[in-house]
């Protein structure tokens, strides 16, 4: 059952449909009249009396009001995850009869946009990094996602970025999932896992000039796809990765994108919708 629309509190706050009360107070959060502290203290204390099913309450907390986090640590909230924008986002459970806590703890994987664009005659585009453990070594253009971002947008803009050249995202041909142990280069990120999701992908104009991005990478070239296996020999699992999804563009396989009609998004399904209605498929 939902709580009330809105609490009767002096803070400001919003409820969503999973009795979450987001504290949107300025007081509170940025601790814009130094009270902030002892404000957030006195409303935990009025929500708990007042609300009387499991409920959630959410800070999100910007560089000027960390004064507040003392409190907000002593009253049981926890790290959820930090905002694009940089605010710390911080939640608190609150239950009484000792069920734990169902809040999501912020994002256990980072996930990843490469493409594996082919031209009519086969080659696969490629690039090498100026910086980083891969300088040096042939690869498929491909980055982090953005904040907001879709998976084939951020397919189509890496390449652009990275080669010059603008592309068309088709079907995704496989995902590689990392785990990142304590001993791993990057500690902070020990337990996340890393999805490298590999994208086939067509270039709209493959006679373009390859333009390599001027911060980040040396060399494009569009290469044979022995020609990109060689050089990642020393390291059998890549290469048997070309080498699969190769055969999976040249022969059509993959996941097909299909977009939501309601909202922004869409899935990935083995068979398109346009080809179970008899259409041809993308």
């Amino acid at each position: 059952m939902k709580i009330v629309r809105r609490l009767l509190s002096t803070v400001s706050h919003t409820i969503g449909v999973y009795n979450d009360i987001h504290i949107t107070d300025p007081r509170v959060l940025k601790n814009s009249d130094g009270n902030g502290a002892a404000l957030l203290t006195t409303t935990l204390a009025h929500f708990k009396e007042t609300v009387k099913q499991p409920y959630s309450v959410w800070l999100s907390i910007p560089k000027e009001g960390f004064e507040v986090l003392s409190v907000a640590a002593a009253n049981g909230f926890e790290p959820a995850v930090v905002s694009p924008n940089g605010e710390l986002v911080f939640s608190l459970w609150q239950c009484d009869s000792g069920r734990k806590s169902p809040l999501p703890c912020g994002a256990t994987h980072h996930m990843g946009a490469a493409a594996m664009v082919l031209n009519k005659a086969g080659k696969v585009l490629a690039i090498q990094e100026q910086h980083g453990r891969a300088a040096g070594m042939w690869k498929l253009p491909g980055g982090k996602i953005d904040f907001g971002e879709l998976y084939p947008t951020a397919v189509e803009r890496e390449v652009l970025e990275e080669t010059g050249i603008h592309c068309k995202f088709n079907k995704i041909l496989a995902i590689v999932e990392s785990l990142h142990s304590d001993t791993h280069q990057q500690i902070i990120r020990a337990g996340f896992c890393d999805w490298y999701v590999i994208a086939a992908a067509t270039p709209i104009d493959e006679d373009a000039p390859l333009q390599p991005q001027e911060s980040e990478i040396a060399k494009v070239a569009w290469l044979d796809i022995e020609e990109l296996t060689a050089v990642v020999r020393q390291h059998d699992f890549w290469n048997k990765m070309y080498t699969m999804c190769h055969k999976q563009w040249d022969a059509g396989e993959g996941l097909v994108y299909e977009p939501k009609v309601s909202q922004k998004g869409g899935f990935f399904t083995l068979t398109s919708m346009q080809d179970e209605a008899g259409a041809p498929a993308r």
